[in-house]
């Protein structure tokens, strides 16, 4: 009877070592997918600002009609030349004013396979699904695990040195990614960046328009 009471705690105990092994993979797995897929966020809203940068290069060779968008004196800079409209256009309109709904703008990205091109919406059901290519869109696919938000905002003035149109603003980009499980709290839609749970990812960008100084 002794030998069989040992060999069953001990059969109990590396089942409940095995199931919080299981666990704790499980949770860790969701956190590397979370961060990269918060990473991958901060990563795009970059690429639009730079290539509003290089579409908005003076070309010789095909001039550009609308000059709103080229390398022009800035009064805020001291006349110093920079690219004014580097959120505005002309790739991709990254300025939280143009969203006068939200207090900030609140994106999805969404990436095209076909195209292959990133483009964005304000739609505020934030849900992820692994797609057939193993990447994950928000294309309804099955079950949702996770949820990206991509809020932009610009940081504040405070030295008093542009009180109108600045040109020269810090874009904040804040990328957070949750994901549904396990001792994870339950969220639908809504504001990622306020969900309480320890089940998110929040990564956080300033990107300045230093392209200013060129």
């Amino acid at each position: 009877m002794l030998a069989i009471f040992i060999l069953t705690t001990s059969l109990v105990a590396g089942l409940g070592l095995a199931i919080y092994v299981l666990n704790s993979q499980a949770v860790s797995k969701n956190q590397i997918v979370a961060t990269n897929l918060a990473r991958e966020g901060i990563e795009v809203i970059r690429m639009f600002r730079d290539s509003n940068w290089l579409l908005a290069e003076p070309d010789p060779a095909s001039p550009d009609p609308d000059l709103t968008d080229d390398l022009q004196s800035c009064p805020d800079l001291g006349g110093t030349p920079c690219y004014p409209k580097v959120y505005d256009a002309p790739f991709r309109d990254l300025n939280p004013a143009s969203y006068p709904a939200f207090a900030d703008a609140n994106y999805r990205l969404n990436f095209n396979p076909t195209t292959r091109v990133w483009s964005t919406d304000t739609s505020d059901d934030y849900s992820l699904y692994l797609q057939a290519d193993k990447s994950y869109s928000h294309a309804q696919n099955g079950q949702s695990v996770f949820a990206r938000q991509v809020k932009l905002s610009f940081a504040p003035i405070t030295d008093g040195s542009c009180s109108a149109v600045c040109n020269n603003r810090t874009l904040i980009v804040k990328s957070i990614v949750a994901w549904r499980g396990k001792n994870c709290t339950e969220f639908s839609t809504g504001d990622l960046e306020s969900l309480s749970t320890s089940c998110k990812i929040l990564v956080e960008e300033h990107l300045a328009n230093w392209k200013d100084y060129k």
